[in-house]
């Protein structure tokens, strides 16, 4: 009995376990004026919930999320993932895109890459989207620079990448240097919450979208995020 009463306990007390998907220069480390930083802050200022924020990469995240390790995830695009226990996904946060960078050329869609090298962020799924297109050789990279290295060596043929990430977080004078589509996408879709449709993950769900809602409502979002903000 007391082995009962103590593992209750112990429930009722493990803080809700949020992964914060690294993002440089939006969502990063010891950066109180990034925006999504920011975001987090107001989420953060008004909890009355015990939550264990944590950085890491993307696919860590998800993965750990998929096995019930954690129990939310910050910021995530909808997609079929993989998991242990039912997940809920909260109202749109942030408009995002997915696009194809490169030198020399336009490229608006995957197939046309097929037999070359695209080159990615690493950590970065996409929402496990880069798995339709298997004719396509995709390569994990460190950061944008070295990204934009590799297409000017010719070591890949194009930069698949977010925006606003990409713009954000890229010098001005490296990213004037790419070419793409604005107006085409590969794919585009809006930043959310993930977390387990139950319990205290649930609750905390319910706290970021109220916080995000007011924001929006109030027009301070679009203020908080800056160049960062993209409408849905």
């Amino acid at each position: 009995m007391l082995a009962g009463v103590i593992s209750c306990y112990s429930m009722a007390n493990n803080p809700v376990k949020v992964s914060l998907t690294h993002i440089p220069k939006v969502l990063d480390y010891d950066t109180p004026n990034a925006p999504y930083n920011k975001l987090i802050k107001k989420i953060k200022q008004q909890l009355t919930l015990d939550v264990d924020f944590q950085y890491m990469p993307s696919e860590r995240g998800t993965r750990l999320l998929s096995q019930g390790k954690i129990d939310c995830i910050f910021p995530i695009i909808p997609g079929d993932y993989p998991r242990q226990e039912k997940t809920q996904f909260s109202a749109a946060v942030n408009g995002i895109s997915l696009h194809l960078f490169a030198l020399d050329n336009i490229y608006t869609t995957l197939p046309e890459l097929n037999q070359k090298v695209v080159v990615h962020l690493r950590g970065y799924l996409f929402a496990n989207y880069v798995y339709n297109f298997p004719e396509v050789t995709f390569f994990p990279t460190a950061n944008q620079l070295n990204a934009l290295k590799m297409l000017k060596s010719g070591r890949a043929s194009a930069y698949l990448d977010y925006i606003p990430d990409v713009r954000f977080s890229l010098p001005q004078s490296a990213f004037k240097q790419l070419k793409f589509d604005l107006n085409k996408p590969v794919l585009k879709s809006s930043d959310r919450f993930e977390c387990k449709a139950s319990g205290k993950p649930l609750q905390f769900l319910q706290h970021a979208e109220a916080v995000i809602g007011k924001l929006k409502k109030s027009g301070e979002l679009k203020e908080l995020l800056g160049a960062y903000y993209a409408p849905i």
